[in-house]
């Protein structure tokens, strides 16, 4: 694959949300790629100890979690949904699932199209939708590179 600008800005005044890409993720860890939203960019500046693997560059991202074994039938696409680790002793609160990662193992971007279940709010856009829903479709038409990646990948 080419290479593709991949963006992770904090939160300012145009995005209060920050400006964060979702993309694929493929490593030696797992057989099945996964979907995710890189939060950061980093790379260690002093490693605390001797290890091959803490000098390169890392990222961090949020999981989201592939519905279902099938593509949804109206749209095609997959469905995917943010995933949370929820506390036990507080019910109602709920943390975003994240992990620190090689930036090697991120191999794609993705778009997702947030899933609508009622009429959209008048405030939001483009700059908070990946904040404001927790499921969305992930858009496979976007070229046919990530489409073949996805169709075996899934097994469709």
């Amino acid at each position: 694959m080419p290479s593709q600008l991949l963006q992770a800005e904090p939160p300012s005044s145009e995005f209060s949300y920050g400006h964060c890409d979702t993309v694929l993720i493929q490593n030696i860890r797992s057989s099945v790629p996964y979907v995710a939203q890189v939060q950061a960019v980093f790379q260690l500046t002093t490693p605390p100890i001797e290890a091959p693997g803490l000098n390169q560059v890392l990222a961090y991202v949020q999981h989201f979690n592939v519905i279902g074994d099938k593509p949804e039938p109206t749209a095609g696409m997959w469905r995917v949904t943010r995933s949370y680790l929820h506390n036990t002793l507080q019910p109602q609160s709920r943390r975003r699932c994240g992990s620190i990662l090689p930036l090697t193992d991120i191999t794609h971007g993705v778009e997702l199209i947030p899933v609508y279940h009622t009429l959209l709010p008048k405030e939001v856009d483009s700059s908070n939708s990946l904040e404001v829903f927790d499921e969305y479709f992930l858009n496979n038409f976007a070229d046919k590179e990530l489409y073949h990646t996805l169709a075996v990948a899934f097994g469709v």
